[in-house]
């Protein structure tokens, strides 16, 4: 029988992933990348998605696999292809996010022939990924496909087990087409291929159990307590044992907006970055002890708090330090439910309430300010309209909230959800890249997704756009224009007017109308508080997909925070 060996070869490793569990592929195209192309093309159990631009490809490729948490493959040619993958990768790695990568390759010794369309893709992703495996050039030999199969289910293991990305590296020969022919082979060795048998990869996940055991000597002992949820996603049965952990401890929760635990519930402190400015209070109400779940944090005021922390131990099965200020006693190698269901059956400790209801009574007062000035403002700014946008998000839907601002501002400004909306974000490296991709990704099953992103992170992912209209996502995107790069006016570069304006603010000056209307998107601008939350709630329910362009003033929205947080101190002060 004549073959092609690099068509035989993918198409095993193609079977092998599908048998693994393999279900969603986003593919670059390209020449070199053709066997793996054509196999994946052939297969109908795939989902596939074909994605010109290999930046936006692996972005969507994230969204996809922060939903099912589970690998999806993405596929390049050679050469800077596969560089274009590289911040994606660098986010998924950060954020644990399982991406396996197929990088297809000239022959290896191409590179320093100076080859075109030939870069150094040995291990190219090497500080940011879990695993990497160079396949070789394909080999008609059993040996070699005993080989492949091993890697391959090694990589996928790794992969989905630690929540990483995973590299592959696919070299390949001329010819590439199916129909044209490398080898002769005997239909035995076909079949012999197929019987391959492997023993299935091994793991241990085990904790330091010193630590776990000094951490249940200190809840024995202390009286208060705070539960700390970064950004992370966590799935029902993790948050449903943090609920447990606190309501029976008595210790608040401290939910980032990112966290998916900013839910209605009484123990939920939202307004701590407001109620940390004031320094003042830190003697009355530093815990005994906190409990970190989930990822780095975003309010630099939280992170100070806890800096002084003697008893803070981070809590998350990836092994990640997530604690900026290194003031962490210890890392413990658990997920939440199996931390919490742990704890919870251990310890006996009858903790009093007393910090609880200090925290809940000043997180109440701070409400009560926050909403008397929002409905004192007479301007639309970007807290009050991302606190209506998430207002009127339907039950049942995602959201995903951008870097920069908007990820600051739900923090600062949303309260709780009272619907049950999945949070998603990029906060592994908290880049304003790829996030329409990463939104476009998860919405690709066809559940109803709301992207909340900075005009600036709207322009540098706009290709995008072309994925949604051609894959017909139900995809609404409230873009928060205040035609800058509205953080700066935040940080202490503010005060330097002269560069400030020029080298940092960037104002686009874009009418995104024509632009949207381009990929055939609706498009509807506003810029009126007036019946801001009936108008755009009237628009979604109208279209599944649209981008909603919200005109704000940053200098305003800017003294709105300082006003805020002012009054919350000047509250808290007096109570002092």
């Amino acid at each position: 029988m004549k073959i092609n060996k690099n068509v035989l070869w993918c198409n095993f490793l193609t079977d092998e992933l599908i048998k693994l569990g393999l279900k969603n592929v986003c593919i670059s195209p390209g020449s070199r990348s053709t066997p793996i192309t054509y196999a994946v093309a052939k297969r109908k159990e795939l989902k596939k998605f074909v994605i010109i631009d290999e930046r936006s490809s692996a972005y969507f490729a994230l969204g996809i696999a922060k939903r099912t948490k589970e690998p999806t493959v993405i596929i390049c040619t050679s050469g800077t292809a596969a560089a274009e993958f590289y911040p994606a990768i660098i986010e998924a790695y950060k954020s644990h996010v399982p991406l396996l990568i197929l990088t297809a390759d000239r022959p290896k010794g191409y590179f320093k022939l100076g080859a075109n369309q030939t870069i150094n893709q040995d291990n190219l992703y090497k500080n940011h990924i879990h695993s990497f495996y160079d396949m070789g050039l394909p080999e008609v030999s059993l040996g070699r496909f005993e080989s492949l199969k091993k890697f391959i289910t090694e990589a996928y293991f790794n992969c989905k087990t630690f929540q990483a990305p995973v590299h592959i590296n696919l070299p390949f020969a001329k010819p590439l087409e199916p129909k044209t022919f490398t080898d002769d082979v005997d239909e035995s060795f076909l079949k012999q291929i197929i019987k391959l048998k492997i023993p299935s990869p091994e793991i241990s996940l085990k904790t330091d159990s010193k630590l776990l055991i000094e951490l249940k000597k200190n809840l024995e002992k202390v009286k208060s307590g705070l539960i700390i949820c970064g950004p992370a996603n966590f799935d029902e049965n993790d948050k449903k044992y943090i609920l447990q952990l606190s309501e029976d401890f008595n210790f608040p929760i401290i939910a980032e907006a990112s966290s998916n635990l900013r839910i209605n519930h009484k123990n939920i402190i939202s307004e701590y970055d407001a109620i940390l400015r004031l320094k003042e209070i830190y003697s009355n109400i530093t815990p005994e002890v906190i409990l970190h779940f989930g990822g780095t944090l975003t309010s630099n005021v939280l992170e100070n708090f806890i800096s002084a922390s003697s008893n803070y131990y981070l809590i998350n099965q990836y092994d990640a330090w997530h604690n900026p200020k290194n003031n962490a006693k210890g890392l413990i190698k658990l997920n939440a439910y199996e931390f919490c269901y742990d704890v919870l059956k251990s310890i006996k400790n009858n903790f009093d309430d007393n910090y609880l209801k200090c925290l809940r009574k000043l997180n109440d007062k701070a409400i009560s300010i926050k909403n008397n000035i929002l409905d004192e403002e007479d301007f639309l700014t970007e807290s009050e309209a991302i606190k209506n946008i998430i207002n009127v998000t339907p039950d049942n839907s995602n959201l995903i909230i951008s870097n920069s601002m908007p990820i600051r501002d739900a923090e600062y400004f949303v309260t709780s959800l009272k619907k049950n909306i999945k949070v998603y974000n990029n906060r592994g490296t908290s880049g304003i890249d790829g996030v329409i991709s990463t939104a476009s990704g998860l919405a690709a099953d066809g559940k109803r997704t709301f992207l909340i992103i900075g005009d600036l992170s709207f322009f540098y992912d706009i290709n995008s756009l072309i994925n949604i209209r051609n894959y017909k996502l139900p995809i609404t995107i409230f873009i928060i224009n205040n035609n800058m790069g509205g953080i700066f006016n935040s940080l202490p570069i503010r005060e330097q007017k002269d560069v400030l304006s020029k080298y940092f603010l960037t104002p686009l000056n874009l009418n995104f109308s024509p632009i949207v209307k381009a990929f055939d998107i609706p498009y509807h601008q506003i810029s009126e508080k007036i019946y801001f939350s009936e108008i755009i709630s009237d628009i979604i329910k109208k279209n599944k997909q649209i981008v909603i362009d919200v005109k704000v003033d940053n200098d305003i929205s800017h003294k709105l925070r300082l006003k805020y947080w002012k009054k919350v101190k000047t509250s808290l002060l007096s109570e002092l």
